[in-house]
């Protein structure tokens, strides 16, 4: 009794320590920034994007934030607009087909698109894209690297000086946070053949490792078009802090008319697109737990509790092993039962006919042998393999060919078969 209490203390007393030592590391050990690539416009995170829409609102008559997908937008706000722009910044971007028809539309009546994307949406740059370089489009490229130096390819707007701009270096402050600032994308060569001429670029990275990466291109589409920058994290609060780059900022977003401008919230997050190409969140009741930080700290502990529980529990309720029963060795019986069996029939020419069979059999197996006649040279064969008597096998082979020619056999026959056969067994090497 004495025993179970002290177990029961010890652990209790670890499950405490544990889990103090994960609330401390939770709520009272935490970053002081969170470094999470969220792209928000409202933060003053390192990567928000507050600054970014600030220079915006300076820019534009007008700045609308979206929060539907474009069907709902185009037909609400913008379907009669000219020189507008659609601005949408974060890492990913999530659309439709029918939405990327709808915005092709929408842009070839004058209007610009600006997506600053590590990803471009497939269903429209499938549609978008020329092909005329015989290249489906599979999607960007990365590399990694510390330092990258942007600048663009039109003369008038490229400076002398490469802009610099270093990956900054911090650790994920959560559990699902990834660290991959270093990985800048960049689009593939193969795309932007010289045949592309319908393809602008726009921009390129020159890099401590390589120059000429392209990650700033333009696509016209009726009297509009689309930008596409690959590299969302250059127009984040963190780098425009610096006025250089600012300056890079500023130069990216002359591209853009000074019209209404709509800043896209929505299209950050993954939709689940319905069959009328409209779109329903999936932002549950989980998602909304892990973006609070003190849900999702709670969120954490409840998971390292319930483990703990499961770990200590199923260690104490294990259910005791059986102890199996010793195999016994059942050949001698089930040989008598066979035999049994045999007397029972009373059939003398079937126990011979089967003797004879087992005696074909052991010599093959053993000797390579195959017994068809009883020729000399199959029986001195046998008889320098077996180191038995030529005479008796002579006897055997002979006794073998009259079993399968005489049915009528006694029982008396088949005892001295018997031994004969048995003679061979104990005496064969």
């Amino acid at each position: 009794m004495k025993e179970r209490r002290s177990t029961i203390l010890i652990v209790l007393f670890s499950v405490i320590i544990v889990a103090g030592v994960f609330i401390y590391f939770i709520f009272f050990n935490k970053p002081s920034t969170n470094w999470e690539q969220h792209f928000r416009e409202q933060s003053n995170d390192p990567y928000g994007t507050s600054v970014l829409y600030k220079l915006l609102e300076q820019r534009a008559s007008k700045i609308t934030d979206i929060n539907s997908d474009y069907l709902l937008l185009i037909k609400k706000y913008a379907s009669k607009d000219t020189n507008a722009n659609i601005v949408l910044v974060n890492r990913y971007a999530f659309m439709s087909d029918t939405e990327a028809v709808a915005l092709m539309d929408w842009s070839a009546k004058g209007n610009t698109v600006f997506m600053a994307t590590q990803s471009i949406p497939g269903e429209l740059m499938r549609k978008l894209y020329p092909n005329q370089c015989n290249q489906e489009w599979e999607g960007l490229n990365f590399y990694t690297d510390s330092i990258i130096h942007p600048n663009f390819s039109f003369p008038s707007q490229r400076d002398s000086v490469d802009y610099t701009y270093k990956a900054p270096y911090h650790k994920p402050n959560s559990f699902i946070d990834i660290d991959n600032t270093k990985q800048w994308a960049i689009y593939d060569s193969k795309y932007l053949c010289e045949a592309a001429d319908s393809v602008v670029k726009c921009g390129f990275l020159s890099t401590s490792v390589d120059s000429g990466y392209v990650n700033f291109i333009f696509i016209p589409h009726g009297k509009g078009g689309f930008y596409f920058h690959t590299n969302p994290i250059l127009f984040s609060n963190y780098y425009l802090k610096d006025y250089q780059h600012l300056k890079y900022t500023s130069k990216v977003f002359q591209h853009l008319h000074n019209g209404n401008t709509y800043f896209d919230k929505y299209h950050k997050t993954y939709q689940d697109f319905n069959q009328e190409g409209g779109s329903e969140s999936t932002e549950g009741p989980l998602i909304y737990i892990l973006s609070q930080p003190s849900l999702k700290y709670g969120w954490y502990l409840l998971l390292a509790m319930a483990f703990l529980y499961i770990l200590f529990r199923a260690k104490r309720e294990q259910k005791p092993i059986a102890v199996l029963e010793e195999k016994r060795n059942t050949t001698l019986e089930y040989y008598k039962t066979v035999g049994s069996l045999y007397f029972q029939q009373q059939d003398p020419y079937k126990i011979s006919l089967l003797m004879f069979r087992m005696f074909r059999i052991y010599v093959k197996e053993k000797y390579k042998i195959s017994i068809k006649t009883n020729d000399e040279h199959t029986i001195r064969l046998l008889s320098n393999r077996s180191q038995v008597d030529q005479q008796h096998i002579e006897r055997l082979l002979t006794i073998d060919r009259y079993v399968n020619t005489r049915p009528a056999i006694s029982n008396s026959d088949v005892i001295s078969y018997y031994k004969k056969l048995n003679y061979f067994y104990l005496n064969c090497k």
